[in-house]
């Protein structure tokens, strides 16, 4: 019967530190931060929705409403003028 010995013993965990050596360096050329460790709170983080790419002629909210407001002024100025 065989029964395990030293040289078993050392050969599996001699394969265990070399897959331990293999893993760590697959996980450096990734840079690979497990998503639970990389929380904070030790936890998984929430699905984000992926950012929109912003587009070319993107104009701030800021300035889409001044000219919004200075439209709808011009139209009211228009329809004073009207009734006068």
């Amino acid at each position: 019967m065989s029964s395990s010995t030293s040289s078993d013993i050392k050969g599996a965990s001699g394969a265990r530190s070399l897959f331990g050596k293999v893993e760590e360096y697959i996980m450096k050329c990734f840079d690979y931060q497990h998503p639970v460790a990389a929380t904070p709170h030790g936890r998984p983080p929430a699905y984000t929705r992926p950012k929109t790419p912003i587009s070319v002629d993107y104009v701030p909210k800021a300035e889409r409403k001044a000219a919004a407001d200075a439209y709808r002024r011009k139209l009211q100025e228009e329809r004073e003028n009207a009734k006068v």
